[in-house]
């Protein structure tokens, strides 16, 4: 794959913004609140015997993982990239739309959850404008001096 040559449309930037404005909401809630990291960690994976050296690399290898579809997406065009992050991300924020209580009980209880959230929801819309579409769709041209 090539890097993309080229400007950007605002939505593809947008999306890379909010995207890593949300992998960095998480790195940062787990490196201040080590403990409601370590518990969501252990929930996950009771296999494995948690330290705080351990959740501190677990969260970093998170958000370098996040950091992977920003570079398919923003740098490469890749529109396989494109719905590997919806599918994702819908899988991310399913929880949310079982239900309303959950929603509320989340803001209720620590309203800076709905930061990250809603990051998140606004990048995925922003791969489906209509911007967004026309870029990815003009990465299949190809050059006549390609056959030349």
């Amino acid at each position: 794959m090539k890097w993309r040559k080229g400007p950007r449309p605002w939505s593809i930037r947008l999306f890379a913004l909010a995207f890593l404005f949300a992998a960095m909401w998480r790195l940062l809630d787990h490196l201040l609140n080590p403990l409601s990291a370590w518990f969501l960690y252990s929930e996950r994976f009771p296999q494995i015997e948690w330290t705080g050296d351990l959740v501190i690399v677990a969260s970093s290898a998170e958000f370098t993982i996040a950091l992977i579809p920003i570079v398919w997406i923003f740098g490469l065009g890749s529109r396989v990239a494109r719905w590997l992050v919806t599918l994702f991300g819908i899988y991310k924020l399913l929880p949310y739309s079982w239900s309303l209580e959950l929603i509320l009980f989340s803001i209720e209880n620590n309203p800076l959850l709905l930061v990250p959230f809603l990051a998140t929801v606004l990048a995925l819309v922003m791969l489906y404008v209509p911007a967004s579409g026309r870029w990815f769709h003009r990465s299949r041209e190809v050059a006549p001096e390609t056959f030349a």
